[in-house]
């Protein structure tokens, strides 16, 4: 599903690695460069169908039941909250070369900065605020990200194509995509043409 945070979603069907089908309600926020254009699509991803093989409250038995639809509906809620702690503009401009977020030797890493919003998230995930020496506003996003179970994901919009930029461990459990072969790759690699062209069409105007 698609949640732009002012619109209701709807249902979007994925498929993993191997084939197997999967629903999830896809969150997504944009935050831009101080030059007010699109930087980054943040998307949280909240798997709907579980795993066969998973007896914990995450997996396809217990999500069925009555107590997992209240944990997906609660999780939801939250996402929504979690995404809205984003910044909507960066408070640095964008680099001028195409760096490595993750690596993050980054064009702020000479001076001070700070985000009250990445703070907020922090606190909100239950993590300690992160050091931001030499490093930068993305590279700390991502290590924030890293620390929620569930699958979340991040495209760079100043890449042509929109090659996801990030993806945690959630992500690959929920896809079967280990991170290294879905990073540098736009994610309609977890479509084919069962997937549901209204949801699609919904999600590729959004962006």
């Amino acid at each position: 599903a698609i949640a732009l945070i002012d619109r209701d979603g709807d249902l979007l069907r994925n498929y993993r690695k191997n084939g197997e089908v999967f629903e999830n309600l896809l969150t997504m926020a944009y935050v831009r460069d101080c030059h007010g254009r699109r930087r980054y699509c943040v998307g949280l991803q909240l798997d709907l169908t579980g795993l066969e093989s998973d007896d914990g409250p995450w997996g396809q038995e217990a999500l069925s039941s009555e107590e997992g639809r209240a944990l997906i509906e609660e999780t939801s809620k939250k996402y929504t909250m979690l995404i809205k702690l984003l910044p909507q503009m960066l408070p640095v401009p964008p680099p001028p070369v195409q760096i490595s977020n993750r690596e993050a030797p980054s064009a702020v890493a000479s001076g001070a900065w700070s985000c009250p919003q990445l703070a907020a998230l922090a606190a909100a995930l239950g993590q300690p605020a992160p050091d931001r020496e030499g490093t930068n506003w993305a590279a700390v996003l991502y290590h924030l990200l890293d620390q929620t179970p569930h699958a979340a994901v991040v495209t760079d919009m100043g890449v042509p194509g929109l090659p996801l930029d990030y993806c945690n461990a959630g992500f690959a459990a929920l896809t079967a995509w280990p991170c290294e072969e879905a990073i540098g790759h736009n994610c309609r690699f977890l479509q084919d043409q069962r997937t549901e062209p209204e949801a699609l069409a919904a999600l590729i105007t959004a962006i």
